[in-house]
């Protein structure tokens, strides 16, 4: 769908292409962008008739460059050398690089929710098998991890699940742990506590001179919210409790909550400012000279 998410700016988004615009909605053709040919059909069918008659592309360098941004951020977040053993504050995306790793050694489906750590765990997957990383893209359902973890739970039965969630959007829909534990469900869920709506305050960091507005949130003890539902629980902040941790987690029988409160003021990129086309993405930290 051609909205801003997609397209950013919609005059700079690939204005040299022709652009065919397949949708099974006719109103939605042309509503945000020019189309040079409309296809309204199934995607089902439209698309399975299209694939043969598009040439294979050569998209290697695309790809090398790709696989960068998720080494992007502070270096220090980066794969230790063997035998060394970080300590310190348990940084974001430190966290969800570590539980990344998890959800690739046991062939786990991952469900993630919507904000910064829905755009870290993106990066940190790699290439997943098809159908194993849910998220909901750019619709922005906060709330979506846990619910839609239960159904992959229960359509994948012979699969680990792990979702991963943020303070906020797991607390919309956190009373689903109650289904979670009356169907006996062993979804890993993983916790990212930032203390904020992460990805505005981003925004609000870099765009807004850190004039903080409506982002910072409070929530309960989750530990102690685990353990009501009888859910065996565990509240990490700090480097050297990730390893031993995640492999209790792996090795119960599931379900089970894992509560990573994390360095609040840390941020993710690419990512594309308000108004702006895609080929002004904004891919590091602001510079601040002196």
């Amino acid at each position: 769908r051609f909205d801003d998410r997609v397209i950013g700016r919609p005059d700079g988004f690939a204005p040299n292409a022709r652009i065919v615009h397949f949708d099974v909605d006719a109103t939605a053709i042309e509503r945000t962008m020019r189309t040079d040919i409309a296809v309204v059909a199934d995607l089902s069918e439209s698309l399975r008739m299209l694939l043969p008659l598009v040439p294979k592309a050569d998209r290697t360098a695309w790809w090398e460059r790709i696989r960068e941004w998720n080494r992007e951020a502070d270096p220090t977040q980066e794969p230790p050398r063997a035998g060394y053993r970080r300590m310190g504050p348990l940084g974001a995306r430190e966290a969800i690089r570590s539980v990344a790793r998890k959800i690739s050694e046991s062939n786990a489906i991952a469900v993630s929710d919507v904000g910064q750590h829905q755009m870290w765990l993106a990066q940190e997957l790699g290439d997943m098998a098809p159908r194993s990383h849910l998220t909901s893209g750019g619709l922005g359902a906060m709330g979506y991890a846990l619910p839609a973890g239960l159904g992959a739970a229960i359509g994948q039965p012979d699969r680990p699940v792990w979702v991963v969630a943020g303070d906020g959007g797991f607390q919309m829909t956190c009373q689903e742990l109650a289904t979670v534990v009356q169907e006996g469900i062993p979804l890993r869920i993983a916790v990212i506590d930032n203390g904020y709506l992460g990805m505005v305050r981003q925004w609000q960091e870099r765009f807004y001179g850190k004039r903080y507005s409506a982002t910072q949130i409070s929530g309960p003890d989750l530990v102690a919210l685990g353990k009501a539902y009888g859910i065996p629980s565990w509240r990490i902040d700090r480097s050297e409790q990730l390893d031993s941790t995640l492999s209790l987690a792996t090795i119960e029988e599931g379900p089970v909550l894992i509560w990573m409160q994390v360095r609040q003021e840390e941020n993710v990129y690419p990512m594309v400012p308000s108004g702006a086309a895609l080929d002004e993405m904004v891919t590091e930290p602001e510079r601040v000279s002196g």
